[in-house]
């Protein structure tokens, strides 16, 4: 495990030590477990935008598909 200090408002402190509270109870580590946890998702979730962002401007730069060898679609059925 690793320490870090971070400054947060006390309205979000409060609100996310009673989720804790209640998801997880009051034992010793729930705190970090619940923390690790949502670092986790919105690593998950910035990295899951970042790749559709990419995706996009792959879709809108387009694709070189190469020669096109057939006139009508067919042609695609007839071998």
């Amino acid at each position: 495990m690793e320490t870090i200090t971070i400054n947060i408002d006390k309205r979000t402190k409060e609100l996310f030590r009673e989720t804790v509270r209640k998801e997880y109870g009051l034992n010793k580590g729930q705190l970090g477990k619940a923390v690790n946890e949502a670092l986790l998702k919105w690593v998950e979730e910035k990295e899951q935008r970042l790749l559709a962002r990419e995706l996009s401007n792959l879709m809108k730069k387009g694709f070189d598909m190469g020669k096109i060898k057939y006139k009508s679609r067919s042609e695609l059925y007839e071998r």
